[in-house]
């Protein structure tokens, strides 16, 4: 049983194998143009997607130039393999085996960087909704912000989340507690909070 039959994927021949290598490519082509900017690109979260798939991608293309050398080694041990030129094999595999462990070393690397990019951008937004399609990118910046407000103090925030005001609720000033058996008026119904 091979790899893809133990994780459910479906056992495929050389030319299905051809086939992904040949869709990889022009899945990344089509990629190629999506990220070019609007409409295939207004958010920084599909930069932040688009970086962790990458990630994820340049991680299996390391197994797979693992398996593809594993594989001519064992061919050529095999004896199954020949050289069209007559050439020395061991040198032509060995020479593979070279190129394949650098690539492997520049996919280990090229996933790490783009999962380091993407976490970079983690807590990074735009504008929250563009219009996709007819937004120019002089128009995905963000609206212009409202001025801005003086802080506001705990007493304010407690004030709006509270339906009376503190004070007549307390019916006292701030520190002192009502007597023993002392009951608080009722507070009256508001209708907004406005103005406390």
């Amino acid at each position: 049983m091979n790899d893809a039959q133990e994780h459910g994927g479906p056992a495929r021949n050389d030319e299905a194998t051809e086939q992904l290598a040949r869709d990889l490519y022009e899945q990344v082509r089509h990629l190629n143009y999506a990220t070019g900017g609007p409409p295939g690109l207004t958010r920084p979260s599909t930069a932040y997607t688009v970086l962790g798939n990458l990630s994820a991608a340049a991680h299996g293309i390391a197994q797979t130039l693992t398996q593809l050398d594993r594989f001519l080694h064992h061919e050529l041990a095999a004896g199954r393999l020949g050289h069209d030129q007559g050439e020395d094999l061991n040198a032509a595999i060995h020479a593979c085996g070279q190129a394949l462990a650098g690539a492997r070393n520049d996919a280990r690397a090229l996933s790490k960087t783009t999962g380091d990019a993407q976490n970079a951008i983690n807590a990074v937004h735009g504008p929250l909704s563009p219009a996709v399609g007819k937004a120019s990118p002089s128009q995905l910046t963000s609206e212009p912000r409202a001025p801005k407000q003086p802080p506001r103090t705990a007493g304010d925030l407690a004030a709006e989340s509270f339906p009376v005001p503190i004070a007549e609720a307390l019916h006292a000033s701030p520190g002192s507690d009502p007597a023993p058996g002392e009951h608080l008026p009722a507070p009256q119904a508001r209708t907004s909070r406005k103005g406390l």
